[in-house]
């Protein structure tokens, strides 16, 4: 009873303490930057023209390496979810349990992808290695 319960609001959870981090993160990186520009300010110093302009250099570059490695962690992350779900029911309804299971292969969807992604970086990484050895 208790795994069932678990294994439904996990998942929920884990999206709720996501959500507070990034926005913990955020709040604190602008309140830091608005201290320091409010103490520059008072210590009659210039201002970096480009102290807002850092954060937007922190969005993470579209790779076929961070896509493939994404991709493979929400791929077993569903299998894990499908899975685990389809044991808990095991006690409830051993047929449930069995289709559950075999719903599990569903993350193997975005696993392959994932796998393909990090196949395409090999690809191009060996491709930029024999264009600069030429």
């Amino acid at each position: 009873m208790i795994q069932s319960v678990l294994a439904l609001t996990m998942p929920f959870i884990f999206v709720i303490v996501i959500t507070w981090l990034k926005m913990n993160e955020k709040y604190r990186r602008n309140k830091l930057q608005a201290d320091l520009y409010a103490k520059a300010i008072e210590n009659g110093q210039p201002v970096p023209a480009n102290l807002f302009e850092e954060t937007k250099k922190l969005k993470r570059e579209q790779t076929p390496l961070n896509n493939g490695i994404i991709l493979i962690a929400v791929g077993v992350g569903i299998s894990l979810f499908f899975y685990l779900m389809g044991s808990s029911f095991a006690s409830i309804n051993p047929d449930a349990s069995n289709s559950m299971i075999s719903v599990a292969s569903v993350g193997a969807i975005p696993f392959l992808i994932g796998i393909a992604f990090f196949i395409i970086h090999l690809i191009e990484k060996k491709k930029a290695i024999n264009e600069n050895a030429q």
